[in-house]
């Protein structure tokens, strides 16, 4: 996944640069027992956010991530990599 996420370039420090001058900026990554058994899942949804890690480490795109999960936006995806540690801005 480290492969993945260096290969991601730019546009990602950017993006990242951009959410932290959010100083409102809450975590995109939550726990309510009442959702998926208090699995972490994104902020406003029902997606794990394992899900995310799994794509990316079978060496899936962040697109394809995407594209089966629509109710998690971009910044949210890159945002909770920030927030697990795997990029920085």
């Amino acid at each position: 996944m480290r492969h993945f996420v260096s290969s991601l370039g730019d546009q990602l420090a950017t993006t990242v640069k951009q959410l932290r001058q959010n100083k409102k900026m809450e975590s995109v990554i939550v726990r309510d027992s009442a959702i998926m058994s208090g699995a972490p899942t994104f902020r406003g949804t029902r997606v794990l956010v394992r899900t995310l890690f799994d794509y990316l480490e079978a060496g899936h795109s962040l697109e394809r991530f995407l594209d089966g999960f629509p109710t998690v936006s971009r910044e949210q995806a890159l945002q909770a990599l920030e927030e697990a540690g795997l990029v920085s801005g």
